[in-house]
Formats: C-alpha cells, sequence, structure tokens
C-alpha cells in the first residue's frame, strides 16, 4: 500500500513539472536590444528537472541510482 501511495504522489510530482517547465522554458519572443542573452543559456527541460528531484527524494545527493549508468556513458563518450 506505501509503495502504491509513493507512486501516486511521484506521479502528480511529474505532471507539475511537466506543467511548470512547459510555462518556465516556454520559447520567447526576441526583441534586438531589449531580450536578454545569457552568456550561459539552460538547456534543460522536464526530463532533467524531473531526475534532479527524483534523485533528491531517493535522498541522494552525491553518487544515487544514476551514477553507474552516467559514467558509463560517459566512459563510452570520453576517448581512451
Amino acid at each position: 500500500m506505501e509503495e502504491e501511495e509513493l507512486n501516486i504522489i511521484n506521479s502528480k510530482i511529474n505532471k507539475l513539472v511537466e506543467d511548470f517547465c512547459k510555462i518556465k522554458f516556454k520559447a520567447r519572443k526576441f526583441t534586438p536590444g531589449k531580450t536578454l542573452i545569457s552568456c550561459t543559456g539552460k538547456f534543460i527541460d522536464s526530463s532533467e528537472i524531473k531526475n534532479m528531484i527524483s534523485t533528491s527524494m531517493d535522498g541522494w545527493l552525491t553518487t544515487g541510482r544514476f551514477n553507474t549508468d552516467f559514467q558509463n556513458k560517459l566512459a563510452k563518450y570520453l576517448p581512451s
């Protein structure tokens, strides 16, 4: 029962993150001379936000369940 409740809550959180990201990261009209261009633009979407929240809710703020997958993908990407 507890696991089912947690899954329901997690689904609600994911839906809220989707709704948030649709507003927060929507394309904005560019007006030359007025629109601020950040020197370090963010290239994230709801999937990254959901992963950050999910990891935080696990209580892992360092190496958690995503770490091994990340290390394996990074090792394949980097030249030997």
